[in-house]
C-alpha cells in the first residue's frame, strides 16, 4: 500500500514494508513511541541494522506489505 498516509495509531509492530523506490530492503517494524517509528532491516546472513524515522517520513520512504489485496478498514 503505496501513496497515502496513515494515522500512526494503524502501524504497529511486526508489518513488514518495502522501499518506495522499489529497491529490495524489506524493512520490519520493531516499535513506535510518540510518532517514532523504530524498524530494522536484514543486512547480511541474519545480521540486521536499525533506524527510526517520524512516522510520515518513514510512510513517504516506504509501502506497507498487504497480505490481501484488501485496504483495511478505517483507511
Amino acid at each position: 500500500m503505496c501513496g497515502g498516509i496513515v494515522p500512526v495509531t494503524f502501524l504497529k509492530r511486526g508489518q513488514r514494508w518495502a522501499p518506495a523506490d522499489n529497491s529490495d530492503r524489506e524493512v520490519k517494524i520493531v516499535n513506535i513511541i510518540d510518532g517514532w517509528v523504530t524498524y530494522t532491516w536484514e543486512v547480511k546472513d541474519g545480521v540486521t541494522e536499525s533506524h527510526e524515522k517520524l512516522s510520515f517520513p518513514f510512510q513517504c520512504r516506504y509501502c506497507l506489505i498487504l497480505d490481501t489485496p484488501e485496504v483495511p478498514e478505517g483507511l
